[in-house]
């Protein structure tokens, strides 16, 4: 029995390769095999997207593709739909169908035929591999109303109908009948194949067996053969035209980092804005490392704030990247080999070289330098600055007549530095202390974008033109004269970065290049040869005992914005070391935390993760152990029983506000007290002495207690009140202290003074602090409060 197997293939993104399945496999990018097809022409057109499948009949000698293809000349812009043919040797062109053709989709392959459909005339039609012999098998409307996608097996025809929505078939003779043919309903099928040995049968005689190619073998006509090589290599001329070595001329890498040593990329991709079921508009940037001779990729930094990292540069003799997040408003850095260790070096201290939004970062890697374009936002201002790879020494070297800036070059042969100002349409170039500025170009018609240097010559990317532009620095006519700039390539739409790389520039060996420099985690280049430093990384400090990396186990510090959690040390000298990997949320209002499980609780009010999650520190996955999932219920404050080991949260909707109680896990949980009268919305426990504590927003503001089994509620503060948003109490003193974001204040009370529980005796309020707009958050360390 035949064994007949048709694939839907739905939503399919074409990428303008072209696969032949098994070992006679050819990978060829749109650029390559436009040119083999069009020639000289190349250059007088504008190639759009591919928009039909290709099929290969593995018994013949032709490779048959649809393009799609936009002549631009003379002024003139004339559309030609083509239906074309060549060998797999690239040599043999012919031009098969170019007129009766407006909207070309399914394209398939007979022993002896091409049938292909128009989805806009709604035929199927079939000519011979000579573009002779035109004739239309099917234009019924009843039949064919949208063709989109077709596949061929024995005597029938199968094709996709997007309008009719369903998978046709139909004989692949034309006859002229009315009968009534099999189909399947299927919305959006975008793609059909028929899968049967018949279809690939094998040839006794294959060429391709006993080439010798090292990588790709591509079939010729008349028993012939190509050798082909993947992407950076090129045929080696020494080896008789069948032997791939790597390509060492210098090529342009466009929005990614290279590591000559392991042949991998490292890019930062944005994703596209997504509106979530919350009328929340999210978007999200990844790192990826991927090879340059596979399409395997590896996520860098997998749990982060989505949208976070916003630059990034490598360093090739550490083997780490650099990354400029601007919602954590730090710079980190990265170990790209083995386990991905990541430390913060600089950060936002609201000191002059303070890092708030860094839009671009490059690396001297040889003197152990980092230079980054900052922005600037919350009262840090905007400037080019650097620091050592480790973070030390910081220095601004640039502060003033700055508009938006974009990116950044490094000249390491002559140590300057070129960034651009695409608004303002200038490239300026400092030296690596700061001095010596120079406009390399300063005209207000133009928009430089992406940047980079390669000996001598400076290349940008113009997004108001959509080229690539390149300049010699050296051609000014007088030492302040900016060098003429000529065009290197045109039609280059959303170019965000570029690099120039030279794989036979082969660097000397670094320590860090041979068992990560003994480092434990991250090692880190140094300002002199062969010089590098050992650190830890996040959630690690160093034990100054060993000189080995050790849970960071001192106190800290847990900040929650609105859509990130964060961790700074309240010892000043270590500053840049963090407990735990930022996290990220979406509407974040309340945290806490249980020191003996080192476990991090808090409270999302919206998004995926809308409830209470959980982090135990040194583990990489967060968990969401209590879900929102009772009508329009939001949890609004979580406090946890350090000694029991239970979680206290409010719970409220429109309608009525609960405070519950759970175990750490999420488990057994239960409603203690239940209101419709009153707004609770911060909570806070008192183990020691058996209390909850909540404050109540309602019309009349005011503090309450009760036992920790819900029982015995009492008011203990309703004067002197307008906002309470924060409460902590002090387990020393059990003083209970909370922010008033209407007052502007800290304020505190001693609820160990109010010894009746009749719930009518109350205590005045003893004001902290004052001065403070709009207080939200407070936290208490000994004799400080935060």
């Amino acid at each position: 029995m035949q064994l007949l197997l048709l694939g839907i293939l739905c939503r399919i993104v074409f990428t303008g390769r072209i696969s032949v399945i098994r070992k006679y496999t050819v990978l060829l990018g749109m650029e390559l095999m436009f040119k083999f097809l069009l020639g000289r022409a190349w250059t007088s057109l504008k190639v759009l997207p591919l928009i039909g499948l290709a099929e290969i009949f593995i018994g013949s000698t032709h490779l048959l593709i649809q393009l799609k293809l936009e002549v631009l000349k003379n002024l003139e812009a004339s559309s030609y739909d083509l239906l074309a043919s060549f060998s797999y040797k690239f040599l043999v062109r012919a031009i098969l169908i170019h007129e009766g053709i407006d909207q070309p989709r399914g394209l398939a392959v007979d022993p002896s035929r091409v049938y292909f459909a128009d989805s806009k005339l709604d035929y199927i039609e079939f000519v011979d591999y000579d573009g002779k012999g035109r004739v239309q098998v099917l234009a019924s409307t009843k039949l064919i109303q949208h063709p989109h996608a077709m596949s061929i097996f024995e005597d029938h025809i199968y094709y996709s109908d997007r309008r009719l929505q369903r998978l046709q078939l139909y004989p692949k003779y034309p006859n002229g009948t009315s009968r009534e043919y099999p189909s399947h309903s299927f919305s959006k099928a975008l793609g059909v194949i028929a899968i049967h040995p018949v279809l690939q049968p094998s040839i006794k005689e294959n060429p391709c067996s006993t080439s010798g190619c090292s990588h790709i073998c591509a079939l010729g006509a008349n028993g012939t053969f190509t050798c082909l090589c993947p992407s950076g290599h090129v045929i080696e001329e020494s080896g008789g035209g069948r032997q791939c070595v790597l390509d060492k001329r210098p090529f342009m890498l466009l929005d990614a980092e290279y590591d000559p040593l392991t042949n991998e990329l490292f890019y930062l991709e944005h994703g596209a804005p997504v509106l979530l079921m919350t009328a929340t508009l999210m978007s999200s940037s990844m790192i990826h490392k991927t090879s340059l001779t596979s399409n395997n990729r590896t996520l860098i930094l997998a749990n982060q704030p989505p949208d976070d990292p916003s630059c990034m540069a490598y360093d090739w003799n550490g083997r780490n990247i650099y990354v400029g997040k601007k919602h954590s408003q730090t710079i980190e850095v990265v170990r790209t080999q083995g386990e991905q260790y990541h430390a913060v070096i600089l950060h936002n201290d609201q000191s002059p070289t303070a890092v708030s939004n860094p839009v671009a970062i490059a690396v001297d890697s040889d003197r152990g330098l980092l230079f980054w374009l900052d922005q600037g936002k919350g009262g840090v201002s905007t400037k080019l600055a650097g620091a050592d790879l480790d973070g030390n020494n910081p220095l601004v070297l640039v502060s003033t007549d700055l508009a938006e800036l974009d990116h950044l070059a490094l000249d390491t042969v002559n140590r300057r530095i070129y960034f651009t100002e695409a608004k303002a349409g200038r490239i300026t170039s400092v030296s690596y202390s700061g001095q010596d500025k120079r406009y390399i170009l300063n005209d207000a018609g133009k928009q430089p974008r992406a940047i980079a240097f390669f000996h001598n010559h400076i290349y940008y990317a113009d997004t108001a033109f959509d080229k690539i532009m390149v300049g010699d620095v050296d051609s000014g006519s007088g030492d302040d004269q900016p060098p003429e700039f000529t065009e290197f390539r045109a039609n280059v739409e959303h170019l965000t970065n570029l690099h120039v790389i030279h794989p036979a520039n082969t660097r000397q060996s670094h320590p860090c290049h041979n068992n990560n420099g003994n480092c434990e985690q991250l090692c880190i280049p140094g300002g002199q040869q062969n010089k590098f430093t050992c650190i830890c990384g996040t959630g690690f400090a160093i034990d100054e005992a060993t000189d080995k990396c050790k849970f960071y186990a001192e106190s800290f510090l847990v900040i929650a914005g609105k859509n990130y959690i964060k961790s700074i040390p309240t010892d000043p000298l270590r500053s840049k070391v963090t407990a735990f990997d930022t996290l990220a949320g979406t509407a974040i209002t309340s945290i806490d935390f249980h020191y003996d499980s080192k476990s991090i609780f808090w409270v999302d009010a919206a998004g995926l993760n809308k409830g209470i999650s959980r982090l135990v520190l040194g583990e990489s996955e967060s968990r969401l152990i209590i879900k929102n999932n009772f009508g329009g219920f939001t949890i609004k404050s979580v406090a946890v029983d350090w000694v029991n080991s239970n979680l206290y949260f409010v719970n409220a909707d429109s309608d009525r506000s609960n405070i519950e109680v759970a175990q750490l896990n999420g488990e057994n949980r239960k409603i203690l007290l239940t209101t419709r009268t009153e707004t609770p919305t911060s909570i806070a426990i008192d183990p020691i002495a058996r209390y909850i504590y909540w404050a109540d927003q309602g019309q009349t503001p005011t503090i309450q207690r009760a036992w920790l089994d819900g029982t015995h509620k009492q008011v203990i503060v309703h004067t002197e009140l307008k906002e309470p948003t924060d409460l902590i109490v002090d387990p020393n003193s059990h003083y209970l202290y909370w922010t008033d974001a209407g007052m502007d204040g800290i304020f505190r009370v001693n609820p160990m003074a109010l010894h009746t529980t009749d719930g009518n005796s109350e205590l005045r309020p003893e004001l902290v602090r004052s001065d403070i707009a709009e207080a939200t958050g407070i936290a208490i360390i000994g004799q400080n409060v935060h």
